[in-house]
């Protein structure tokens, strides 16, 4: 149970940093409002700065490398006499009470865990989605995404256990990875081993969830008190925890970059929030989870022609100024996220209508309802 628990806190102080340190170039009010999805935000960027680093060297390495872009915001600040890294007293208890939300949805993913005593993968349900994930985590810490596990039937010294056969399918076909290299990358700055790991950064996944949800609600106009309803009641939810026991550790991770996704985007477009983060966190949800984007991208549309059609209910020329302004918004947000992410852009999209080509629009409906 003890280790159990350390591997969660580790994981949520790893994202926790970096998304500090992210949101840095943020104003201080800005940063203030942010502060609660800070986990969130820094999962997305290890994500999208993994993709880049792990071009070119494996995640024992290029872990380091993403670590030092998200602190460069922090160290420039510093030596030009600001204090970037300072926020509103007043946004610590949202810290507090949001983790404390999530930290019970963590514990209700973990309970097969905390029942047996053993940090190890439990496999609870007829899912094996546990070996998929790990083998790739496996893969990636000492390789790049160039690379690919060459198997064969019969095992030699030129030959990689069968036990990667899991990371080949993800190279070859390809998948969408940012969970995986998110999970490697936790683990090497830690050095626990894999199968120990998994099911305590599935929680994590789960525990930076509720801060992610209540600032989505605060970005959109609603009130301290409903964000964190909202946060408990997305995060202890029973199909949460049963994503969990089937250890879809990719959809977590999507659920808690989801409607921060959404509703950065939306406050970028209608109320001149920055543009930045929602494209760091679209460029997250398209490396993690691509099949979200089913969600996100309905969405924001319909916010987007909701208040164009709103905006055109008064005079008609201020009507099609401003439309074209939130048109031109929502066009830089996307161009940023591919410019933030090309390779998840490009590996997302390939993954989703490999995996999705035999089905059916009923099982497609079917399927976004389960998840």
């Amino acid at each position: 149970m003890r280790a159990t628990l350390l591997h969660l806190g580790q994981a949520w102080l790893v994202c926790a940093v970096v998304g500090v340190a992210a949101l840095t170039p943020l104003r201080r009010a800005w940063r203030s409002l942010w502060l609660p999805a800070a986990p969130v935000v820094g999962a997305a960027f290890l994500v999208v700065a993994l993709h880049a680093t792990t071009l070119l060297v494996p995640v024992r390495i290029g872990v380091y490398v993403a670590l030092g872009l998200a602190l460069a915001p922090v160290v420039v600040g510093w030596r030009r006499g600001e204090r970037p890294w300072h926020v509103d007293r007043r946004a610590w208890p949202a810290v507090a009470a949001s983790s404390l939300i999530g930290l019970v949805g963590a514990v209700l993913a973990l309970l097969p865990n905390l029942r047996l005593g053993t940090p190890r993968v439990l496999m609870s349900s007829w899912n094996n989605d546990a070996f998929f994930y790990v083998s790739e985590s496996v893969w990636f810490t000492g390789h790049t995404l160039r690379e690919s596990p060459p198997l064969s039937e019969r095992l030699g010294p030129d030959t990689v256990s069968p036990v990667t056969a899991a990371a080949q399918q993800a190279m070859t076909i390809p998948l969408r990875v940012g969970q995986s290299l998110l999970s490697a990358g936790i683990q090497q700055l830690w050095g626990v081993d894999d199968v120990e790991a998994f099911m305590a950064l599935m929680a994590a996944w789960v525990l930076i969830g509720a801060g992610g949800v209540l600032v989505a609600a605060r970005l959109v106009g609603f009130g301290p008190l409903a964000g964190l309803l909202a946060a408990a009641l997305v995060t202890t939810n029973a199909l949460v925890t049963r994503t969990a026991y089937d250890q879809h550790a990719d959809s977590l991770l999507g659920i808690a970059l989801l409607l921060p996704t959404i509703c950065a985007f939306l406050a970028a477009v209608l109320r001149r929030h920055p543009i930045w983060p929602a494209a760091l966190l679209l460029a997250g949800v398209l490396g993690s989870y691509t099949e979200y984007v089913a969600f996100v991208v309905p969405a924001c549309a319909a916010g987007v022609l909701v208040s164009g059609h709103a905006a055109w209910a008064g005079r008609w020329r201020e009507g099609t100024v401003a439309w074209r302004r939130r048109i031109t918004r929502a066009a830089g947000i996307v161009a940023l996220s591919i410019l933030l992410a090309p390779l998840a852009w490009l590996r997302g999209p390939v993954s989703y209508t490999h995996l999705r080509a035999h089905e059916t629009v009923l099982d497609l409906v079917c399927r976004l309802l389960l998840e």
